[in-house]
């Protein structure tokens, strides 16, 4: 078995499980859950866009405040519109940072693994939703991208798989990258994909 890189007994235990007789664990690894958020930049920008137009309105809103109340000498706005005003901006702020936390909280209950048949993503029971695994063969895989960051761990990226979300227009499909997100030693981890699927190499 190769070095656990931060993981626990659990972890192990939990790949174990998921393997068959006579199958070879050569790595288990966990991500660094903030990295998950970068498997849909489209996701990603798309929040980033609606965040900052949220500030954008309540930066208005505040402005043409201030004018009124100069123009009536009120000190604050009427109870009930203020108090409507701020359960729609925390509405709104809910409706786009939730799902980015839960997507951080399910990389945090996410464990990685490379055997000598395949690649193993497990989703470990939280919440309201079970143990989920995803299994990925040398046939489900294709060219493998790495980054690289300043303290050796990475992402790996070997394949994509395409989703549906519901927008205002009716359901929509996205592309969301497959692989591994913030591991350490991420060179290694390279290294031993391309040894254990060898027709990965670039």
């Amino acid at each position: 078995m190769g070095a656990q890189f931060g993981v626990n007994d659990a972890d192990w235990k939990t790949i174990d499980g998921e393997c068959g007789p006579g199958e070879r664990i050569l790595w288990v690894g966990r991500p660094r859950p903030i990295r998950m958020l970068l498997r849909d930049t489209t996701a990603l920008w798309t929040t980033a866009l609606s965040l900052v137009s949220l500030l954008v309105m309540v930066f208005i809103l505040n402005w043409m405040y201030g004018s009124v109340s100069l123009n009536v000498q009120m000190g604050n706005m009427p109870t009930p519109f203020s108090s409507l005003f701020s359960l729609v901006l925390v509405g709104a702020l809910a409706f786009n940072l939730v799902p980015l936390a839960l997507v951080v909280f399910q990389g945090g209950r996410t464990v990685y693994a490379i055997t000598g048949q395949r690649v193993l993503i497990v989703t470990l029971p939280a919440l309201w939703w079970g143990q989920s695994v995803q299994t990925f063969t040398a046939e489900d895989m294709g060219g493998l991208t790495r980054t690289t960051l300043a303290d050796g761990s990475g992402d790996l990226v070997f394949g994509s798989e395409v989703y549906s979300v519901r927008g205002r227009s009716g359901r929509r499909m996205r592309t969301r990258k497959i692989g591994f997100w913030g591991v350490p030693d991420v060179i290694q981890v390279e290294q031993m994909l391309l040894t254990t699927f060898k027709h990965l190499d670039r």
